[in-house]
């Protein structure tokens, strides 16, 4: 990271103590934000342009309401914290509705399907063929 910028950024949060994943979580978006906007100074950016791009990352990239909040909570540190030019409270931008991805899991008779391949007082610290049973 070279941009005096993005330096200062990173020193202003270290200085109110924001923990090492949150000062990289928001350089990151900080980062992908000026890219998108063909490298231009954040100050030089407005509630539009904020607008435009957390609907780019909901149309284009498919994030997840997640990702597309924690971008958006990264502008809003940037803009009123560091910059000290808040942006406005109603941003008008495309939401994501994608929810967090699932873990896939056994179905309940898939797990039953597996008990008969287990010892059940080998490997199991309780009776689970009888407890489910």
């Amino acid at each position: 990271m070279k941009s005096p910028f993005l330096i200062s950024l990173k020193e202003f949060m270290q200085a109110r103590h924001y923990a090492r994943k949150t000062i990289k979580v928001y350089l990151y978006w900080t980062v992908q934000f000026i890219h998108y906007h063909n490298n231009q100074h954040p100050q030089k950016l407005t509630n539009t342009h904020v607008e435009d791009f957390l609907t780019h990352l909901v149309v284009n990239l498919k994030c997840a309401s997640a990702t597309q909040s924690l971008a958006l909570n990264a502008l809003v540190f940037l803009y009123r914290d560091f910059l000290e030019q808040p942006l406005d409270i109603d941003l008008r931008f495309r939401r994501s509705t994608k929810s967090r991805k699932l873990p896939v899991v056994l179905t309940p008779p898939e797990v039953v399907s597996l008990f008969p391949l287990f010892h059940p007082t080998r490997y199991c610290p309780i009776n689970l063929c009888t407890a489910l049973g």
